[in-house]
């Protein structure tokens, strides 16, 4: 089996990567311990979301799609926390910004 995951960072929760393996497990333990440049400032890592293929091919045409301005946008609707995580910050960002009118 092939795999198109998403990822989001437990440490910088607004971040999320998008990519696809053939060892899902492996994988990620390579995200969360810095050994891929792309996503080393941002460890650990979690799995969101993961989707299996039957072939290599299919997995990275769904990578790429999910890529995409629209795969994102798809994404984010169906596969994400970030409502919630918007919300957490800009409730945060009221009570910091409320301190300063008392």
């Amino acid at each position: 089996m092939f795999y198109t995951y998403i990822l989001r960072s437990l440490s910088h929760p607004t971040e999320r990567y998008i990519g696809s393996t053939e060892d899902l497990k492996s994988r990620l333990i390579k995200h969360s311990e810095g050994d891929v440049p792309h996503t080393s400032e941002f460890t650990p890592w979690k799995v969101e979301v993961y989707f299996a293929f039957e072939t290599r091919e299919k997995a990275a045409a769904f990578e790429d799609d999910l890529k995409s301005g629209s795969g994102h946008a798809f994404a984010k609707r169906h596969f994400s926390f970030e409502p919630l995580i918007d919300s957490l910050q800009n409730s945060n960002r009221l009570s910091e910004s409320s301190r300063f009118l008392v």
